[in-house]
């Protein structure tokens, strides 16, 4: 401890003696320094949840193996072997996680996907894959939870182009495509405002309303307006627990957790 003040202090001491320009460049070095840092210790966490889990699946695997062994082969639970082949599913879709990071759009996508996969699958339910979402950014997840509900409407827009709907297919494409471009550039290149970000997507998710004719565009239109406005609230939670406005911070708490869990619930609720 004392080792680590002596250093942090002599650190302070060298970026005070150094010209602005370059203690500003110090300071940028030393914050992206510990993003770096943080962001590896919240991929270990993810990693060792998604080890833990998949042991816990493989180990009811062996238990109900073990039990099936004890009983008659004529009276085996017609239960049991159907759990058994839900649970290789579980045990098959964990095992193709590639994760990456917790700053990967490919990577959280995957594991929201998969924590719809268990919540909707009979006899995977039980198993509670969620704790993940304690290490990721609440901000990102609902760019995550954006860009995953865009990829539905761009499939559904593929759909109506293809039985022949050219005018409503198209108008999907178009927003799927100017909604992609607007989170790329607020998200990702960080080059547009939150205020210009939501007038803009509002806008674009006004302009569809022919869509919501049909009540599986309403429902993923419906999903985009709830993401999109709470998005305000969460920027603004996140300023205020965290003193600044960064799209990646520290471990989320538990009232960022419970926040973002009941908003991703909501879209689960409606989801097409």
């Amino acid at each position: 401890m004392i080792a680590h003040s002596h250093t942090s202090e002599c650190l302070q001491n060298y970026a005070r003696s150094l010209p602005e320009p370059d203690k500003k460049d110090f300071l940028i070095g030393k914050i992206a320094m510990s993003i770096n840092m943080e962001n590896f210790t919240q991929n270990k966490t993810v990693n060792e949840f998604l080890s833990e889990f998949l042991k816990l699946l493989e180990t009811k695997k062996s238990i109900i193996l073990h039990l099936k062994k004890q009983t008659d082969r004529d009276n085996r639970l017609e239960r049991g072997s159907s759990f058994l082949t839900m649970l290789d599913k579980g045990i098959d879709v964990i095992k193709s996680i590639q994760f990456k990071s917790v700053d990967d759009l490919g990577s959280v996508k995957k594991l929201r996907e998969t924590e719809l996969f268990f919540l909707e699958t009979d006899g995977l339910k039980e198993f509670k894959f969620q704790d993940y979402k304690l290490q990721i950014n609440p901000i990102f997840l609902m760019y995550v939870e954006i860009e995953m509900q865009l990829d539905i409407l761009d499939r559904k827009a593929l759909h109506l182009l293809y039985r022949g709907y050219r005018l409503t297919g198209e108008k999907a494409s178009w927003i799927v495509i100017n909604l992609h471009n607007l989170n790329d550039w607020y998200f990702n290149e960080k080059i547009i405002e939150y205020d210009f970000y939501k007038s803009e997507a509002l806008e674009l998710i006004h302009d569809a309303q022919s869509l919501s004719k049909h009540s599986v565009y309403e429902k993923i239109l419906a999903n985009l307006l709830l993401l999109i406005l709470t998005l305000g609230t969460a920027f603004v939670f996140n300023k205020a627990v965290n003193g600044h406005f960064l799209f990646f911070q520290k471990t989320v708490g538990a009232e960022q957790f419970d926040a973002i869990s009941k908003i991703l619930s909501a879209v689960n609720q409606l989801s097409p």
